[in-house]
């Protein structure tokens, strides 16, 4: 079974504050109803557009309190208010804050799974994260022979049975997170690249997308969740923030 690495989740300082080479990684949870009306007063006409897309109450309620924290830490970041923020899209949808508001060069991404959303921040370099709720009902070996490569269902059928389940959330969340960082989103074919697991804590990626050198990571955070983190270059610095209403 692959190992995350350590992660001490700790209350973050009032000023925020990043470095060339340093990745702040935050946890959330969506549970806070009494702050909806807060979050939901921050967030664009077309961000509320898209919670009223969502057909189930409890989906948009998580979708406004992932969004209007994502504005809060933002502007902390770059010391703007969380409402006057404003998105700019990718091609395949990935969110950057307009060159105008961003003089630091703030890279970020966003992921949310059940009552978690997590978001990472650096400055400069490309960055992906995804956070996956662990569902043990999941047919996780008919959606690997899916999406997975030959090399990534040898390491799979290879873990013990009763370890496969979380084995596949590893190597799921790994290649999520890689995607977001590159802005392809699931516009790339998830069996055209490889995730493996080496000694110490490694891991590479076998990519004929891939350009430059890449980082990626799998952090501890609990039972029932997985978090991965790609980023551009290497011997990168990590702090973990707790994040409270």
């Amino acid at each position: 079974m692959t190992k995350v690495s350590g992660a001490a989740w700790s209350s973050a300082p009032g000023h925020l504050f990043l470095t060339a080479g340093e990745i702040h990684i935050w946890r959330a949870y969506l549970q806070d109803l009494e702050s909806l009306p807060l979050y939901q007063s921050l967030l664009s006409a077309d961000e509320l557009a898209r919670a009223e897309r969502y057909h189930f109450a409890d989906d948009k309620r998580k979708y406004i309190l992932a969004r209007g924290i994502l504005r809060t830490l933002l502007g902390r970041y770059l010391n703007i208010e969380p409402a006057a923020l404003h998105f700019e899209y990718g091609k395949q949808g990935k969110p950057a804050i307009v060159f105008n508001q961003n003089k630091i060069n703030l890279q970020f991404n966003i992921s949310h799974s059940a009552d978690m959303a997590c978001y990472a921040f650096t400055l400069n370099e490309a960055i992906g994260i995804d956070v996956e709720y662990h569902n043990e009902e999941l047919a996780y070996l008919e959606i690997a022979k899916r999406f997975f490569s030959a090399k990534e269902m040898e390491q799979l059928i290879q873990q013990p049975e009763m370890q496969q389940n979380s084995f596949f959330y590893s190597l799921w969340t790994c290649k999520e997170a890689y995607i977001k960082a590159l802005g392809q989103g699931l516009f790339l074919a998830l069996d055209q690249f490889s995730i493996q697991f080496l000694p110490c804590n490694k891991i590479l990626i076998e990519s004929a997308y891939q350009t430059g050198r890449w980082e990626l990571k799998l952090v501890n955070t609990s039972a029932e969740y997985t978090i991965a983190v790609a980023m551009a270059g290497g011997n990168n610095r990590f702090q973990y923030y707790e994040y409270s209403h």
